[in-house]
């Protein structure tokens, strides 16, 4: 059934028509990619044509077809030096997605606000961002020979190309995919702000106006994408922002009732930067303000003017604003880039510390990297920090569920690079994190407990038929002991703070004695374990004897690999022993020591694995997913098993133990510390 929304915009009222089912509840599993910063700044190396890291895209862009995804997200600086021929080459080379039937959603940076009409130029060279989400319909002088003949001036800008050079990339150096299928739409709700609309005489393009930019929203399955668009056309260093200006229409959309589950709010620019203390709402104030005003000594504020402090005021009474709207409209990621590093962290608003948003600066895919530096605010609470990589991110949706996977491959340099990385089979699995809906979230600083974050299936189950899922039996989980042993920083010295996510799933029939319980931000990154934990998980024991529930019965984990349910000790790393008590939990019970307490009718075990989904289940008498030989234990035969497969570049994922999407010695690494006994005896 369609759906129409009302969305009050600056005193207007503006009707947006949703297309189909997308503002539908659904639990259906999918994925969306994001990458960042496609920017060469060095003399192009045969692969990387009009400061266009194109070599560097189509690896990526293998990567997120071969990880199933629906749509590809671009938060901005799609090239270095903003010309129509780098523009036009950056859009030749979206090609291989629309080819595999992925949508691509980019957004301006700094770099394309600094073209005069780069708003017009954008929105023709990605006419989905403007038709209503119909994808591979680029114009055709997005061609190699329209950007040889037509596009190009030799020597208009320090990295262009000669023809000669041009033609070389185009046909031997990384030749662009050649256009095929027919164009196809993803996503409906196509909505704009009366500010902020570039493409004045655009024929076709709702909404437009005298202003400059291109921010719009749009919304697929139970997620509605909001990607904001700051700048002016011409604008030296991109620090002139609209967003203030935009806010009316950002918490309409936000607020509208009518939206999906979830959204995803898209930036270039961050709120609080580790590099660039400019962020989405304009130019650090002085030099002192790390972007958000806070932290600053005394001395600096009262060495500033009365119109700096006026700016100030009005800067942090914009970032309040838009970082309340974000919160009460439960949207849990602003996603940006700019930066040229991961972070992740909980922002506060400068004026009201209770309004916060998780925001993910994402990994840079350009060959240049920054390196964090003062001043910072207090206002951010950081979670993790990932420096020198070239990396891309998966979100995975399901239903009320968001799971997040960060892979990077090290750039091996601190400033740039000039030769064009090998990314393909070289990709690592960095960080996971997520959240749910239907769940909580709790800090936890290095040194604390995390026995606080504890949780039941009532939210869940209250909210279970906007969330389009059934089965609930009704479940509560905790951490019941085990402490944030992490010793890492940040560049700068600050310490990071655990963040960990609850969510809930139905318990699955004939598989699962209780709901799913999932935790998510409990590792480190780039890490293999956990902190030694002991998890806790309800269920009714009253259908079951004793007998049954002497060792019948475990608190089990889904492998994350093959979504095999096994006894969760089973995954622990190396170091514990694997021993069964019946009866209560007790600290003093070692890693690998699992139980059921019948009288608080709970299973429980002590852990150390990276599985995430929690239940109570039938102990499984099938063998692990990772005993190749199937004779119950794991083992140096095992490990025999997957060497061949190494040697033999084996591509069969049964063997990609870690899941990072190659068979090679991390696997081996991987097996040797899920031994069945320490040293594979």
């Amino acid at each position: 059934m369609k759906k129409s929304s009302v969305l009050a915009v600056g005193g207007t009222l503006a009707v947006a028509v949703c297309l189909g089912a997308a503002n539908s509840a659904s639990a259906q599993v999918w994925k969306f990619g994001v990458l960042s910063d496609t920017q060469w700044v060095s003399a192009d190396d045969g692969k990387s044509p009009e400061s266009v890291p194109a070599s560097m895209i189509q690896q990526i862009d293998k990567a997120f077809i071969a990880q199933g995804v629906k749509a590809v997200i671009s938060v901005g600086d799609v090239v270095d030096v903003p010309t129509q021929a780098s523009l036009a080459t950056r859009a030749l080379y979206s090609q291989d997605l629309y080819n595999a039937g992925i949508a691509f959603y980019p957004l301006r940076g700094n770099h394309e606000s600094e073209m005069k009409n780069s708003g017009a130029n954008f929105a023709t060279l990605f006419p989905q961002i403007v038709n209503g989400g119909v994808n591979n319909e680029t114009p055709a002088w997005d061609t190699p020979f329209y950007i040889e003949n037509n596009l190009f001036v030799t020597g208009s800008e320090p990295y262009s190309e000669t023809i000669a050079e041009l033609t070389a990339d185009f046909n031997t150096g990384v030749p662009p995919a050649t256009p095929g299928g027919a164009a196809f739409q993803f996503g409906g709700n196509f909505y704009y702000p009366p500010q902020n609309c570039p493409l004045q005489g655009v024929p076709n393009y709702p909404g437009v106006t005298a202003g400059n930019g291109l921010t719009y929203s749009f919304d697929n399955a139970n997620v509605r994408f909001v990607l904001l668009d700051q700048f002016v056309d011409s604008d030296l260093g991109g620090n002139t922002s609209s967003l203030a200006s935009q806010q009316p229409w950002i918490s309409a959309v936000l607020s509208d009732p009518a939206r999906p589950l979830h959204a995803f709010v898209f930036s270039h620019k961050q709120l609080l930067g580790g590099n660039h203390k400019d962020n989405l709402f304009g130019a650090n104030v002085v030099s002192q303000d790390p972007g958000d005003g806070a932290g600053m000594s005394q001395s600096a504020i009262n060495a500033m003017s009365s119109s700096q402090k006026a700016t100030l005021l009005a800067k942090q009474q914009a970032e309040d604003a838009f970082i309340t709207a974000l919160h009460n409209n439960n949207v849990h990621y602003l996603i940006t880039g700019h930066d040229h590093h991961h972070v992740d962290s909980i922002v506060q608003s400068p004026l009201n510390p209770a309004a916060t948003v998780h925001e993910i600066i994402s990994q840079s895919d350009s060959s240049k990297f920054y390196t964090p530096g003062t001043p910072y605010s207090p206002n951010e609470i950081s979670i993790s920090e990932d420096l020198y990589q070239v990396g891309y991110y998966i979100y995975t949706v399901d239903g009320p569920r968001v799971t997040v996977d960060y892979y990077a491959v090290p750039a091996n340099t601190t400033g740039t690079f000039a030769t064009t990385p090998v990314l393909t089979g070289n990709w690592e699995k960095a960080l996971t994190l997520g959240y749910s809906l239907n769940g909580q979230e709790f800090q936890v600083a290095q040194g604390n407990p995390y026995t606080t974050i504890t949780d039941n299936t009532t939210k869940a189950i209250a909210n279970a038929g906007a969330y389009g899922e059934n089965g609930f039996v009704g479940t509560s989980a905790a951490i019941v002991n085990g402490v944030n042993g992490s010793a890492l920083k940040t560049h700068d010295g600050r310490k990071l703070t655990k963040v960990v996510d609850t969510g809930w799933a139905p318990a699955i029939e004939n598989t699962t004695l209780s709901d799913i319980f999932t935790l998510w931000g409990l590792t480190d990154l780039a890490a293999v374990q956990t902190d030694t934990i002991a998890v806790s998980v309800s269920f009714n024991t009253g259908p079951y004897s004793i007998a049954q529930l002497q060792g019948g019965i475990c608190l089990g984990s889904r492998d994350v690999r093959t979504g095999q349910w096994i006894n969760t000790v089973d995954g622990n790393i190396v170091g514990g022993h694997k021993n069964f008590v019946y009866g209560p939990y007790n600290a003093s019970y070692g890693l690998g020591t699992w139980g059921i307490d019948q009288v608080a009718g709970t299973a429980w075990a002590v852990v150390n694995g990276n599985n995430r989904d929690f239940a109570v289940i039938p102990t499984p008498t099938t063998p692990l997913p990772w005993d190749f030989n199937g004779d119950g234990a794991v083992n140096t035969t095992d490990l025999t098993v997957l060497q061949k497969a190494i040697s033999t570049h084996s591509t069969n994922p049964i063997y990609d133990l870690n899941g990072d999407g190659k068979v090679d010695a991390s696997d081996a690494r991987w097996l040797s510390l899920h031994f069945t006994n320490v040293g594979g005896k």
